[in-house]
């Protein structure tokens, strides 16, 4: 329960209103509702470090690129 209410807190895909319903909501989910909830706020969290990452790498390529022309 506690990783879950983490991610709530932490995600971008909500605005602070959306997260006290979800925290207030989350006491009369089901475990099924929860996971579910989980693995959704999970993935969402998982796909944005990998663009992070990717865009990160391709800022290191560009900055190398104009840092150090041919």
């Amino acid at each position: 329960m506690l990783k879950l209410l983490r991610l709530i807190a932490e995600t971008e895909s909500m605005d602070d209103y959306e997260r006290k319903y979800w925290t207030e909501l989350l006491p009369r989910m089901t475990e099924s509702h929860i996971q579910k909830l989980t693995d959704i706020l999970q993935s969402e969290r998982n796909k944005l470090y990998e663009l992070e990452a990717k865009y990160q790498e391709e800022i290191r390529v560009i900055n190398n690129e104009i840092l150090n022309p041919l």
